[in-house]
């Protein structure tokens, strides 16, 4: 298991160094008075998220056409009072269609997908599984 040190500085800019070698950079956005360089802890967790979301898509068995297919787009939002993540959007984007197998096996990783089960009920999750060609 990797250890993750954090260290913060003055201006509230992070920096997450893993034992591995791994490295984030976070900030505090400016509506918090921080510079907003680098991404937002909210930011972040949407981010891990998607990547969670993207992992299990990898290892569904529809690998191949998977990796030579697809991204996810990750939106955030906010509420206010005091400001917290209120939902996370995301856009698994497909540059061909998929057949009638491969799109059931990408809306059966999003339906069973730990992310859903990890997330407060207050936190409004919506995926969806778009062509490129329908943005």
């Amino acid at each position: 298991m990797e250890i993750f040190h954090i260290k913060m500085n003055e201006k509230g800019e992070g920096r997450v160094n893993g034992d591995k070698g791994s490295l984030i950079r976070t900030s505090i956005p400016p509506e918090f008075m921080g510079s907003g360089i680098n991404p937002s802890c909210t930011d972040l967790l949407a981010i891990s998220l998607a990547t969670c979301i993207g992992s299990s898509l990898a290892k569904s068995g529809q690998s191949f056409w998977l990796a030579q297919n697809f991204r996810i787009d990750v939106y955030r939002s906010l509420i206010c009072n005091p400001k917290q993540l209120g939902g996370i959007s995301m856009k698994i984007i497909t540059r061909t269609a998929p057949d009638v197998s491969a799109r059931q096996t990408l809306e059966n990783v999003i339906k069973s997908s730990t992310v859903k089960r990890a997330l407060s009920q207050e936190i409004n999750l919506d995926i969806k599984i778009l062509l490129e060609d329908e943005l």
